[in-house]
């Protein structure tokens, strides 16, 4: 049976939660996990946020990155796209 593909969410506040993320994303469809990541950046010495959602189908992938593409959470511009399913698998092994 064939993986899932994931979505990656680009430019989430430094306080964004995992929780936050999949209520933003629970209205696009269902949502299997939703992680957050904050990394600090020492050239800007800022933290900057990313998030990886898992949603039950591909067609609510495409609802999810439709709808928070482009979009502003506490002042950030959210980017988002669906990964190539080899992406992922590759960095869970």
């Amino acid at each position: 049976m064939p993986k899932s593909s994931k979505v990656y969410v680009h430019g989430l506040p430094p306080t964004t939660t995992d929780e936050e993320l999949d209520g933003l994303c629970g209205p696009h469809g269902r949502v299997k996990s939703a992680r957050v990541v904050l990394l600090f950046d020492n050239i800007t010495r800022q933290r900057q946020g990313f998030g990886i959602i898992e949603m039950a189908s591909a067609g609510d992938n495409q609802k999810v990155v439709g709808a928070l593409h482009g979009s502003k959470l506490d002042e950030s511009i959210l980017r988002c796209f669906v990964l190539p399913v080899q992406l992922h698998e590759i960095a869970q092994e």
